[in-house]
């Protein structure tokens, strides 16, 4: 998808979708910036599948791009990782915000996920990805599986911001221990 200014006001300037993931587009408030909400009709994503999403703010754009409902990320039955790559790219001006609902691991997801961001000069981007590991109020708890996630951010070309986080196999060991996460999910 893209996103340009154009006769006083930000809109969708390219769409293309296909497979499982599609992009519904509701009614921002007045005043707010335009909203596309990305929604995998398929109902989640277990071992190889793929996601790619790609977004591009033009030249001075603002818009909010967000997901109607968490990812969910189930078992892989065959070990093989689903797969979900990000590719946001902002124009000089422009004003991206990247900030899909959480993504959630079952009991033996296996998940690789990386976010590649490329900035002009002048381009904001305000970027959150969550991971939550098994629901809490559902008494779930992930005591397996695996999770890579990747970031690079770059401005102007120049690496600015790079961050990677892995866990395989005993993900609740992990988690539990005190310098990790003390518990949390």
């Amino acid at each position: 998808m893209a996103f340009a200014h154009r006769f006083g006001a930000v809109r969708v300037s390219d769409l293309e979708q296909s497979g499982a993931l599609r992009v519904l587009f509701p009614r921002p408030e007045p005043g707010e910036p335009l909203c596309a909400a990305l929604a995998n009709i398929g109902g989640g994503v277990a071992g190889d599948d793929e996601l790619s999403v790609s977004a591009l703010w033009g030249e001075g754009a603002e818009a909010v791009v967000t997901s109607q409902a968490a990812e969910k990320v189930y078992r892989a039955v065959d070990r093989e990782p689903a797969r979900i790559a990000t590719r946001l790219t902002v124009g000089a001006g422009a004003t991206a915000l990247w900030l899909p609902q959480e993504t959630i691991l079952f009991e033996g997801a296996r998940l690789e996920r990386g976010l590649d961001a490329e900035l002009e000069e002048g381009a904001q981007l305000i970027a959150c990805e969550s991971l939550v590991f098994g629901r809490t109020a559902r008494g779930e708890r992930v005591e397996t599986g695996r999770v890579f996630d990747r970031w690079r951010v770059r401005v102007g070309g120049r690496l600015v911001y790079a961050d990677a986080l892995e866990l395989d196999g005993a993900v609740a060991a992990t988690l539990d221990a005190k310098a990790v996460g003390d518990g949390a999910v």
